[in-house]
């Protein structure tokens, strides 16, 4: 990992930024070394951005290039997932393109639910067919099992209830024959870390169900001013007849506006089963940049010159035509599965 810091004259910190290299392996420009912010490829980190103080971002985005002009360590520098309006961001594509650097930019969604000032006022913006799945399913519920909530708000609770997350998020993904998130015990061992961080300084948002005594679904989320970003959760399948995954939801949601939270950020991904939940759509930037005349400038031309030409081809070709290549490409590399709705 590189971890740069930049200060003025009084020595007073201005920015930060992480870094590690990783590789890409072209069948044309062999093997290149790539920059990346830490956390970005992890699977489960998005929203990331450089670290720089109001008001210093052009003098740090010099600094950075001018850095990166000197150790050469790298052929091309890809930061993914910066927030939209990210000014660090803006300011670092300003400065790659006043020296000239090859720099491609493009977009992947995001979605977030804005919360109202009440819950009544929530649950009328659902659509009428959704509505209800947050208010008759989980009274039902509340019928036909001994339902409690827990917020974990002890670190003496911490590693009981992780070890309850790994558990039902790996029966979740068992659903879509993949392992999912926490294969590794690097990766637990980190959330206990990040969670006991959170937990000191209030931002953890650690929530479980339990039916009748087992637990049924949990979500890991943190809260850092208005906003609960959600990380992980998972859920029992042998209650999703229950609608666990969504009693759950329905009542973190309702405490969230109750407690004066704005928004209920469900990071990378537009998928449908968020959009039902009143998620509207956004997007991050992802941008990569090269050295000119170097091998990572003409790898980042090929591709994008590649990325352009697909998507000429999907809105010239006819939709029949576009879903033939289309299914000679999954028949070469294999279906990918969709991410279970709770």
């Amino acid at each position: 990992m590189h971890a740069l810091a930049f200060s003025i004259k009084d020595n007073s910190l201005v920015g930060l930024a992480l870094f590690y290299f990783d590789e890409i392996h072209s069948p044309v420009f062999g093997k290149l070394t790539r920059l990346r912010l830490v956390g970005d490829g992890s699977g489960d980190s998005d929203n990331l951005d450089l670290i720089f103080q109001p008001g210093f971002e052009k003098a740090c985005s010099q600094a950075l290039v001018h850095w990166l002009t000197k150790h050469r360590n790298w052929d091309v520098c890809s930061l993914n997932t910066f927030p939209e309006n990210s000014q660090a961001a803006a300011a670092l594509i300003r400065e790659a393109k006043r020296v000239n650097w090859m720099c491609v930019s493009e977009n992947s969604p995001n979605s977030a639910i804005p919360l109202p000032d009440s819950w009544p006022l929530y649950v009328e913006s659902l659509a009428p067919c959704f509505r209800p799945l947050v208010t008759r399913y989980p009274r039902r519920l509340g019928q036909r099992h001994q339902v409690r909530f827990r917020r974990c708000e002890n670190a003496d609770d911490l590693s009981g209830m992780l070890e309850i997350l790994f558990s039902l998020h790996k029966k979740r993904w068992n659903l879509v024959n993949q392992l999912g998130s926490f294969g590794s015990r690097e990766r637990r061992a980190f959330y206990f870390e990040m969670a006991q961080s959170f937990l000191r300084k209030g931002w953890l948002e650690f929530w479980l169900m339990e039916l009748n005594g087992v637990p049924a679904a949990t979500q890991y989320c943190f809260r850092y001013l208005d906003t609960v970003s959600i990380l992980q959760e998972g859920f029992d399948p042998n209650f999703a007849t229950d609608k666990a995954g969504y009693a759950l939801r329905a009542a973190m949601l309702r405490h969230f506006i109750e407690t004066g939270a704005k928004r209920y950020d469900f990071l990378g991904g537009l998928a449908p089963h968020k959009q039902n939940w009143g998620a509207k759509p956004g997007s991050y930037l992802n941008l990569c940049f090269a050295r000119p005349g170097s091998k990572g400038s003409m790898y980042l031309s090929c591709t994008n010159s590649m990325a352009k030409s697909k998507e000429w081809l999907r809105n010239s070709l006819p939709a029949p035509a576009w879903n033939v290549l289309h299914r000679i490409k999954l028949s070469m590399t294999g279906p990918q599965a969709n991410s279970p709705s709770v």
